[in-house]
């Protein structure tokens, strides 16, 4: 179902949520996208980096809009609900490199967010 979605967004005009859903319940979704002119394949370790470093946009015990804060990514990637994932990976041909994860149970609730994201410690 993941790899499904990448693949269709390799040939989309824009990133699109796909809205799959998975034991009758629509699966959290993160996605990304590099376009390179040499058509380099997007890491894992660098999406990871992108989607985790919006770390510093979440404050725990404060109110989060995930719509406006520019965290989502990050806070569906460690929601602690969420215990299973689909990954997919697809190459444009016009140098588009998309991957897509897909979280279930979803998470990103509102209400949530203190008991599914748990406090940040350096390390």
């Amino acid at each position: 179902m993941t790899q499904q979605w990448a693949d269709k967004l390799s040939f989309a005009q824009d990133l699109a949520h796909s809205g799959n859903k998975y034991k009758g319940i629509r699966v959290g979704e993160n996605i990304a996208m590099k376009w390179t002119s040499n058509k380099a394949v997007y890491r894992p370790d660098e999406v990871c980096d992108q989607w985790y470093n919006e770390v510093k946009n979440f404050q725990q015990g404060r109110h989060f809009n995930f719509f406006t804060s520019g965290g989502c990514h990050f806070t569906q990637m460690v929601w602690r609900n969420s215990t299973e994932i689909g990954v997919g990976r697809s190459q444009a041909k016009d140098g588009r490199s998309i991957v897509v994860i897909s979280y279930f149970p979803p998470g990103n609730v509102m209400g949530e967010f203190i008991s599914n994201v748990l406090p940040v410690h350096d390390v």
